[in-house]
């Protein structure tokens, strides 16, 4: 679409979205909601075990899973008898058509 079909529906696109229309505005928003973020993860980050800092560099380790119940067991099981298999070139290709990409 073009801006010129794009912008009248900008603001009803907005409400729904319920984000600011005006770009200052929207600014505003997304750097209040990204230092809000940043803040919360900056709390959660001492009590965080399965992030280190390698070097400066962020680095998430490998979690551990408990033991699977029962039912999680047999509801996988059941899915993968239901499901065909499918490869991922096959997947790719579907949604080329379907998307017209």
């Amino acid at each position: 679409m073009s801006w010129d079909e794009c912008a009248p529906l900008v603001e009803g696109f907005c409400t729904q979205a319920g984000i600011p229309a005006e770009a200052s505005e929207l600014v505003a928003f997304y750097k209040r909601r990204l230092t809000g973020t940043a803040a919360r993860v900056d709390a959660g980050y001492p009590s965080n075990t399965d992030l280190v800092l390698d070097g400066g560099t962020p680095v998430l380790k490998r979690r551990v899973g408990a033991d699977r119940r029962p039912e999680a067991l047999n509801l996988e099981a059941a899915i993968h008898e239901r499901l065909p298999q499918r490869s991922l070139l096959d997947v790719l290709t579907r949604a080329a058509y379907l998307t017209g990409w």
